[in-house]
C-alpha cells in the first residue's frame, strides 16, 4: 500500500545486517537459464532460470525441487554490484508473474532485481496447485472444508512434502540463490509476507544480506491468523474514522462508520445483486473484500462512497470497486486459498496450542459462521490490552491503512 516515495524513503533507511561465522557454507548450486515463462516488456533486459535447492534444508541430499527466478536488469550501465532480491507477499503471491510492473521501477536504475518464486509459488516446481479441481464458490464454508482436504491430499499424493513450505525453509533457500548467481550479498525487499521471510532470512542467513526494506512488517513471532483479525479492523475503522474528521467526505457520508456496522448487523448480512463477480455478499465477505481493497491505495478514496450507497441499497458500486483492484473471485482462485494455507503454516503453532487435535482446530476455522468471523474483527482488538510494547533498534516502515 506504500507509494514508490515512500518506498524510496524506506530504502534510504537501510537495516545493515551483520554477518554471522557460525552458518556453515552450503554447496553452490547452479542457476539453469529458461526461456522467460512471461512476456518480456519492450526495453527491459531480463534473464530467466532455476535454482534447484533441497526441500529440507536439513536433508541436502534428498528430494530437490527448483526455483523460478527472473533478473531485471539494471538499466544504468555503471550499475552498482549489489542486486535487490525481491520477497512477494501472500503468502502465494508470484513475484516472476508481476514482472511487468517493476520495468522502470526507480531500483532498477542503478540495481538489478531478483524476483523469486518462493517454494511452492508461482512457476516454482512443484506447484502447490490442484488444476484438478474446481473452486466451488457456490458452496458453503464447510463444503469449501471438503475441496481443500481433497486438494491437500492430492498434493500429498504426488510425493510433495507440505511441512516443507514455510517461512524457515524458503529463507534458507536465499543464500542457495545468491550463490547460484554468482553474488556475494543482495538487498532484500520484502513486502506483506515477504518481511516475514525477509526477517526469518536475517536470523538464519545473514550472511549473504547486505541491507533489508521491510514494507508491512509481519514478524516471525506474530500470530497471523489472530491478529489479522485485529489489524483489519483496526484499519478499516481508522479509514472510516478519517472520513469522518474530514471536512468533506464527513459531510458527504455522516456517521459513516456507525451507519456501516449497523448495515452488517442488519437483515442485509446476505446483500445480493452486487454485481461485477461478486453477486451475493454476507457480512463476512463484504469485511475480507473490503480488507482486501484497501490494500491498493489508489482503491481508497472511492471507498466512503462505496460503502455509503451500499448501505443505502445499491451495492453496485462497491463491487465495481472491488473488482477494480481485487479482480472478481475467478477459478483460479482455489491455487492462492491452499497457499495461503500452507504459506501460513507458520502461525498453526499459534492458533492450534488452545484445541486438542488438529482436526478440532480445522473444525473451528471451517465451521465458523458468519456472526463468528466479524465477531472477531470487534473483539480482536480488546485482546491486545496486555500486549507489552517495546522499542527496536531498527527503523521500520509503516504505510497509513497497512
Amino acid at each position: 500500500m506504500c507509494t514508490v516515495l515512500r518506498f524510496i524513503l524506506a530504502f534510504i533507511v537501510l537495516i545493515i545486517v551483520t554477518a554471522d561465522p557460525s552458518v556453515a557454507a552450503q554447496p553452490t548450486p547452479a542457476f539453469e537459464p529458461v526461456r522467460c515463462p512471461v512476456p518480456i516488456p519492450a526495453f527491459a533486459v531480463v534473464d530467466c532460470g532455476y535454482v534447484t535447492v533441497p526441500e529440507r534444508h536439513e536433508a541436502p541430499d534428498g528430494k530437490q525441487i527448483r526455483l523460478a527466478v527472473a533478473i531485471l536488469r539494471a538499466t544504468d550501465p555503471n550499475k552498482v554490484s549489489d542486486p535487490v532480491l525481491y520477497l512477494e507477499g501472500g503468502p502465494g503471491g508470484s513475484a516472476v508473474w508481476g514482472l511487468d510492473a517493476w520495468v522502470g521501477h526507480p531500483i532498477t536504475q542503478q540495481r538489478d532485481l531478483i524476483l523469486l518464486d518462493q517454494r511452492g509459488t508461482g512457476f516454482s516446481e512443484p506447484g502447490l496447485f490442484c488444476w484438478n479441481y474446481e473452486y466451488p464458490f457456490d458452496v458453503d464454508v464447510v463444503d469449501l472444508d471438503v475441496y481443500e482436504r481433497a486438494c491437500r491430499d492430492h498434493l500429498m499424493r504426488d510425493g510433495i512434502d507440505l511441512g516443507a513450505y514455510n517461512s524457515a525453509q524458503t529463507a534458507r533457500d536465499i543464500p542457495l540463490v545468491v550463490r547460484a548467481l554468482g553474488l556475494e550479498q543482495v538487498n532484500l525487499y520484502g513486502i506483506s509476507y515477504g518481511t516475514r521471510v525477509a526477517l526469518t532470512a536475517m536470523r538464519d542467513a545473514p550472511d549473504v544480506i547486505r541491507a533489508v526494506v521491510l514494507d508491512s512488517p509481519y514478524p516471525p513471532q506474530v500470530d497471523g491468523f489472530e491478529l489479522q483479525a485485529l489489524y483489519g479492523y483496526q484499519q478499516i475503522n481508522a479509514l472510516l474514522e478519517r472520513c469522518a474528521s474530514d471536512p468533506q467526505c464527513g459531510a458527504a457520508f455522516p456517521d459513516l462508520k456507525a451507519r456501516f456496522y449497523a448495515f452488517l448487523d442488519s437483515d442485509a448480512g446476505t446483500y445480493a445483486d452486487v454485481g461485477d463477480g461478486y453477486e451475493e455478499l454476507t457480512s463476512a465477505t463484504i469485511v475480507s473484500v473490503l480488507f482486501d481493497t484497501m490494500y491498493y491505495s489508489v482503491a481508497i478514496p472511492y471507498i466512503p462512497m462505496a460503502l455509503d450507497r451500499m448501505i443505502a441499497g445499491d451495492g453496485t458500486f462497491f463491487g465495481e470497486v472491488a473488482a477494480g483492484y481485487i479482480g472478481p473471485p475467478t477459478s483460479g482462485d482455489e491455487d492462492d486459498r491452499l497457499e495461503e494455507m500452507v504459506g501460513l503454516a507458520d502461525d498453526i503453532a499459534f492458533a492450534y496450542s488452545g484445541f486438542d487435535d488438529f482436526d478440532a482446530y480445522l473444525d473451528f476455522v471451517y465451521e465458523m459462521d458468519d456472526a463468528g468471523r466479524i465477531e472477531l474483527y470487534r473483539t480482536a482488538i480488546d485482546q491486545a490490552a496486555d500486549d507489552e510494547y517495546f522499542e527496536l533498534d531498527r527503523a521500520v516502515l509503516g504505510c497509513g491503512h497497512d
